[in-house]
C-alpha cells in the first residue's frame, strides 16, 4: 500500500513538474478609434484550460471590463472576448507568440483588414 501511494505521489508530482503555466499580457490600440485594448491570459499548456481577461479603453476616461472568462485552447487557438463587438476573437500562440485574430462571425472566416495596428504581447515569468 504504501509503494502504491508513493508511485501515486511520483506521478503527481511528475505532471505538476510538466505543467507549464502560462502568463501574457497584450495590449494592442485602434487610433482612428481613440481605442486601446489589453488582454491578460493565465492557464497552463497541458490542460489546455485559460483565463482571459479584456480591458477596452475609447477616449481619456471610458473603459469597459469584460472580466475573466475561462476558455479552452484548440490547436493554440481561444475563442476570448473581442474588443470589436462586430467581429468574433480569436488570440493564436505559436511558441511563445501570440497573434489576434478577428473573425467574420457568420463565416467564421478571419478578415483581412484589422481595425486596430498594433497588437502586442509579453509573457510574464
Amino acid at each position: 500500500m504504501k509503494y502504491l501511494v508513493a508511485v501515486l505521489f511520483s506521478i503527481f508530482l511528475f505532471q505538476s513538474a510538466m505543467a507549464e503555466e502560462v502568463s501574457v499580457r497584450c495590449r494592442g490600440s485602434a487610433p482612428d478609434q481613440d481605442m486601446l485594448f489589453k488582454y491578460e491570459i493565465t492557464g497552463d499548456n497541458v490542460t489546455n484550460i485559460y483565463r482571459s481577461h479584456l480591458i477596452v479603453m475609447v477616449g481619456y476616461n471610458n473603459s469597459k471590463d469584460f472580466g475573466w472568462k475561462t476558455v479552452m485552447a484548440m490547436n493554440g487557438k481561444m475563442l476570448v472576448d473581442s474588443p470589436f463587438p462586430q467581429y468574433q476573437a480569436l488570440i493564436k500562440q505559436k511558441g511563445s507568440r501570440f497573434d489576434l485574430l478577428l473573425l467574420d462571425p457568420k463565416t467564421g472566416v478571419p478578415i483581412e483588414q484589422f481595425p486596430y495596428d498594433n497588437f502586442t504581447c509579453v509573457v510574464r515569468q
